[in-house]
């Protein structure tokens, strides 16, 4: 069953990888906004900010639904 290690292994690298990106792109997002609003009215974009944060969370779900999926309990 060494396949099946590797195979595992491998995807949840590779799955750690996208969400430590998807984390990475958020918080580049959030300085970004922050950035914005400190250089001008002083107000975050709301817009923008629920945006960004319902892609997050979306992207989130989505992840960790794949994680379920991939390491459900056979029948």
């Amino acid at each position: 069953s060494g396949d099946r290690r590797e195979a595992s292994l491998g995807f949840v690298a590779r799955s750690t990888a996208a969400f430590s990106l998807a984390i990475s792109v958020f918080f580049l997002g959030m300085n970004h906004l922050t950035f914005q609003a400190n250089t001008s009215d002083g107000q975050l974009n709301p817009w923008a900010f629920w945006s960004l944060f319902v892609c997050f969370l979306g992207f989130t779900a989505l992840w960790i639904l794949g994680l379920l999926f991939r390491f459900r309990i056979p029948k």
